[in-house]
């Protein structure tokens, strides 16, 4: 199913800050791979990001999510869940240039001459100092046409089931009506998922409302805090229950908490040492869920250990041997948020030279001969002496 992005009004932080998924316009065919690029323009500044990637599974298969080159932190991309994250390194605490996020290399599984799109879904953008932001989010693909626009995540939103057959949506309050306009800010309601569809007049009641522009649209994903919601199917979009009671933001606002590093923090580990690497974090442990170090979780019990108090990490000495000499990020994850810490592994400098040009046991070889020649001699002469008298 292709997925088309509702347009949404933009009232939370970060308004300004737009993430693009790039469009490509050229002939593919099965077994081609395509990359595009995902830009952010207007950026505010952000600590941490974590989008879902929606895309046409019928005609494209992701085979992998790769960190844009400039930005320095924790970056993970699960293609099989679609799940992108990204935890800006701690010592850079935001990352405030346009530019590159990341990209996304697709398999082109059938034809994709009458477009396959690809759209983001956002579950947390925030800054350093923890607040919300909430970025327009522009479709692409291959051989889209580009318009449609998100924000505060409600990709889908807007009225996915409501409004209409031609007004408020097929899926999505946008494909034809009620999405531009409607579907979601206006939402499903006045002008989208009514007129024809949704509701006799004005997809209220039942139409762009209840289910549409609201309930299942524009918010179950996080079209909501803008979204489908404070405007969409709700206060113009014909009802109390409409892209309110479900829409601002069952899933799509939650915040993450950033935990500090309350010891061990820029440490190092020596190579060929019998050490360990500690650090601890405020975060309570009962929140505590896994370690990663540049984005790769550890195993428990083998990489490293972790108790209470608040929460303490120790990288064991066999996991630290397997890391290059340089810097690395540590990540210290919680069911609510993480902490990070970057530490260096530097190398054994010690040697086991073997001493040249050492010639001790000779010289002492010579004196005890020359000692042992000298006492020979005055025996000798001894000798005679006693001879001739």
């Amino acid at each position: 199913m292709c997925i088309t992005a509702a347009v949404a009004v933009d009232t939370g932080s970060g308004s300004a800050a737009k993430v693009t998924v790039e469009t490509v316009n050229k002939a593919v065919k099965v077994g081609d791979t395509v990359t595009l690029n995902v830009s952010i323009a207007g950026n505010p500044g952000f600590a941490a990001f974590d989008f879902t990637v929606k895309y046409d599974e019928g005609k494209l298969e992701l085979a992998k999510a790769e960190k844009g080159n400039n930005i320095e932190g924790s970056f993970t991309g699960n293609k099989e869940t679609g799940k992108v994250n990204l935890y800006v390194a701690a010592d850079k605490k935001e990352y405030t240039e346009d530019g590159v996020l990341f990209t996304l290399t697709f398999d082109v599984k059938a034809d994709c001459t009458d477009g396959a799109q690809v759209t983001l879904e956002t579950t947390t953008f925030k800054n350093a100092q923890n607040v919300k932001l909430d970025p327009t989010i522009v479709a692409g693909g291959i051989n889209v046409t580009t318009g449609g626009s998100t924000t505060g995540g409600s990709t889908t939103g807007g009225s996915t089931t409501g409004g209409s057959t031609t007004g408020g949506s097929t899926t999505g309050g946008s494909t034809t009506g009620g999405s531009t306009t409607g579907g979601s800010t206006t939402g499903g309601s006045t002008t989208g998922g009514s007129t024809t569809g949704g509701s006799t007049t004005g997809g209220s009641t039942t139409g762009g409302s209840t289910t549409g522009g609201s309930t299942t649209g524009g918010s179950t994903t996080g079209g909501s805090t803008t979204g489908g919601s404070t405007t969409g199917g709700s206060t113009t979009g014909g009802s109390t229950t409409g892209g309110s009671t479900t829409g601002g933001g069952t899933t799509g606002g939650g915040s993450t908490v950033v935990y500090n590093i309350i010891e061990g923090a820029n440490g190092s580990w020596t190579q060929n040492s019998d050490g360990t690497l500690t650090v601890r974090v405020d975060g309570v442990f009962s929140k505590f869920t896994d370690v990663k170090v540049d984005g790769k979780r550890l195993i428990a019990g083998k990489d490293y250990t972790a108790k209470s108090g608040s929460t303490i990490v120790t990288l064991s000495k066999d996991y630290l041997a397997t890391l290059s000499v340089g810097q690395h990020t540590l990540t210290v994850v919680f069911n609510d948020g993480y902490g990070e810490a970057t530490f260096a592994v530097t190398p054994d400098n010690t040697t086991n030279n073997p001493q040249t040009g050492d010639h001790s046991g000779i010289v002492l070889a010579v004196v005890v001969l020359l000692v042992s020649g000298g006492a020979l001699t005055v025996l000798g002469i001894a000798k005679k002496k006693s001879g001739k008298c």
